[in-house]
C-alpha cells in the first residue's frame, strides 16, 4: 500500500519503475490517486495502473486521524486490511501512527536502499541529489544517514 509522497518522489526523477521491480503489487486508495493527479501525473499513474502492478483500491471506512491528510489516513486504513504488508509513506506523523498500529513502514529513502541491495541501482547519492533538484526536501541528517547505510 502506498501513500502519495513516495510515488510522486519517484515519478519526478523517473524512477517509478523501482516500485514495479521491488513489489509485486502496490495498492493505492482513491484519495492517493486524486492527490497524484493533482500533481499533473495522471498520464503516468494511469499507465502504471494499466500495467497491472499499481492498483487503485476502494478505501475502507475512513477513520478520523488527526493531523493527517486524507491520502495518509486512507493509505493507513487500507494497509490495516492486510497482514504482513508494507506501507510506503514519508510523512513523520503518518509513519509514527502506522507503526503504532503495527504496520510495517518504508519511506522513499528506504525504497532506494532496498533497490541498491537488490542491485537495481548502483548508488543512491545521485538519486538523492536529483530529489534536491526536483524540490523534494530531505534533511541533511537523513541524507547523510542514507549515504552511510548505503556505504557511499
Amino acid at each position: 500500500v502506498s501513500n502519495t509522497s513516495p510515488i510522486i518522489s519517484l515519478l519526478l526523477i523517473n524512477k517509478i519503475d523501482l516500485l514495479k521491480k521491488l513489489f509485486k503489487k502496490i495498492l493505492i486508495p482513491n484519495e492517493v490517486y486524486q492527490e497524484i493527479i493533482l500533481k499533473d501525473q495522471k498520464l503516468t499513474i494511469d499507465t502504471c495502473i494499466k500495467q497491472g502492478w499499481l492498483i487503485k483500491s476502494k478505501t475502507p471506512k475512513l477513520p478520523v486521524l488527526n493531523d493527517l491528510d486524507r491520502g495518509e489516513a486512507a493509505a493507513i486504513s487500507l494497509a490495516l486490511q492486510f497482514d504482513k504488508s508494507f506501507l510506503l509513506i514519508d510523512d513523520k506523523k503518518g509513519r509514527e501512527l502506522a507503526e503504532s498500529l503495527g504496520i510495517n513502514v518504508i519511506g522513499t529513502i528506504g525504497i532506494l536502499l532496498f533497490a541498491k541491495k537488490r542491485k537495481l541501482i548502483k548508488n543512491i547519492k545521485q538519486i538523492l541529489d536529483l530529489f534536491a533538484k526536483s524540490n523534494r526536501w530531505i534533511s541533511d541528517d537523513l541524507y547523510h544517514k542514507a549515504l552511510r547505510e548505503a556505504e557511499e
